[in-house]
């Protein structure tokens, strides 16, 4: 998974960039940075609110299909 894919998720599952920490560590004679991501306590809630909306059987068709993505539950839920 790229760098960008893995941003990309994180974001997507709720979790806010929060800054690069620049030569965090050395692996194989280079180093490597580290990008952080967090999610506050005080957020969770609505998250996990998205989440269970998002994994509900009433979020999928007769046929497996998703009704409403992670995104649309996420983009609902904090703004509510």
């Amino acid at each position: 998974m790229s760098i960008r894919n893995t941003c990309n998720a994180a974001t997507r599952l709720g979790f806010e960039f929060e800054g690069i920490f620049h030569q965090a560590t050395i692996y194989k004679q280079r180093n490597r940075d580290t990008a952080w991501y967090a999610v506050l306590d005080r957020e969770w809630p609505l998250i996990k609110q998205a989440f269970e909306a998002w994994l509900s059987y009433d979020n999928f068709d007769p046929e497996g299909k998703q009704n409403s993505s992670l995104s649309e539950m996420m983009r609902i839920a904090l703004d509510s």
